[in-house]
């Protein structure tokens, strides 16, 4: 199924939240939710919120992916689903793409990392982010478009999602198969000519794969 041209996008941007500490069932749901981590960008005015994916280690520290439009201001921390804040010292953003690698400070306690599949035309996806003031909400859709047609060119491994759900606080988010592995990272929603959502785009893992990052596969 193609998706119709939109002829805007409007990122699913930044929202207060609260963090709690997720179940420690290991369903591939909730696996997916302690991967997850809040992208918190603050400056002396504003506090915005997005979300990341942990997807390996530096170090001691912490390697997150996100969208980079979640970290393009300054005084950025990364808050673990425990609750613990981290330092962002390093920033990479993939060229041409909407994604990030960030490098935390120093973390002590369990982590799990996200391990990488491929997004499947018509499958279930599910997104794990912090929508509007609600902490490590879930939403789920199912992939639209392998191949949409994008303003900006060729879609070049972006697919295309429905999520009516994903809002404000998304942005950065794991986009995640039926058996948990992370597909893409959620960049935001594009419109149609009434102004309805058109669909929500995702940003490719093969980038950050390209950029030298490596994770478990399976």
């Amino acid at each position: 199924m193609r998706v119709p041209r939109a002829i805007a996008i409007a990122f699913i941007a930044a929202a207060a939240c609260t963090i709690r500490t997720p179940s420690l069932a290991q369903s591939p749901d909730v696996a997916d939710e302690n991967e997850t981590v809040e992208i918190v960008a603050a400056d002396r005015t504003t506090v915005k919120i997005g979300a990341g994916v942990v997807v390996s280690h530096a170090g001691s520290g912490l390697i997150v992916a996100t969208a980079a439009h979640v970290v393009s201001s300054g005084g950025l921390s990364v808050v673990t689903s425990r609750g613990e804040r981290l330092n962002v010292i390093k920033v990479r953003t993939i060229a041409g793409f909407d994604l990030a690698l960030l490098e935390t400070s120093p973390y002590i306690g369990p982590v799990v990392t996200a391990t990488f599949g491929a997004p499947a035309l018509g499958a279930p996806v599910h997104v794990w982010g912090h929508r509007l003031e609600r902490p490590y909400v879930e939403s789920t859709g199912s992939v639209l478009d392998l191949d949409p047609v994008l303003p900006e060119g060729p879609a070049q491994g972006r697919f295309a999602i429905e999520c009516a759900s994903c809002d404000h606080g998304d942005s950065g988010g794991g986009v995640f198969d039926a058996d948990g592995r992370l597909i893409g990272i959620l960049e935001g929603a594009r419109r149609d000519d009434a102004g309805d959502l058109a669909y929500v785009q995702c940003e490719p893992i093969a980038p950050l794969l390209d950029a030298g990052l490596t994770v478990a596969m399976r």
